[in-house]
């Protein structure tokens, strides 16, 4: 019986684990950058030529494309693409029908809710100073009112 010849690969010279280079290159799925796609797929896209394509429903995806999380009425999150915002969509987990909309994304909830903050805290600056200037306010006046009880002759009229 002859023993197959031990095969000793230096792992150096591995390609990357998601492209293979030489005559098998073209039967070989190309992985690449993190992809939001409209059907709900977040992660690595599928390089098919020179586009970049979401591996579940092969709908290409461009790199600085906007997208936004937008739960349904049910809660369920689906990333939407900026074209098809005013569209009226059915939840493919929860077969709900509702309109998507940038203002009910998570991100415009998110940044709305940012802004809200600051303000807030811009708020409070004022009010903690308008305070303050009261508190000195009162303090003033009363030390004016225990130096006048202590000395009543600063205020009478002289004769």
């Amino acid at each position: 019986m002859a023993s197959s010849p031990s095969v000793r690969r230096d792992s150096s010279r591995l390609p990357d684990p998601f492209r293979q280079i030489g005559p098998l290159s073209d039967r070989i799925v190309f992985m690449s950058g993190n992809v939001a796609c409209s059907c709900g797929y977040q992660g690595p896209g599928v390089q098919e030529g020179t586009t970049v394509v979401c591996p579940i429903c092969r709908t290409p995806a461009a790199a600085s494309e906007k997208t936004y999380r937008i739960p349904c009425p049910r809660g369920h999150v689906l990333t939407a693409r900026d074209e098809w915002l005013g569209r009226e969509m059915v939840c493919p987990q929860c077969n709900e029908p509702f309109v998507l909309r940038a203002t009910d994304s998570l991100e415009y909830r998110k940044a709305q809710k940012q802004r809200q903050e600051e303000t807030d805290a811009r708020q409070s600056q004022v009010w903690l100073h308008r305070a303050v200037i009261a508190g000195v306010i009162v303090i003033l006046s009363f030390v004016v009112m225990v130096v006048l009880s202590m000395n009543p002759q600063l205020f009478q009229p002289q004769k």
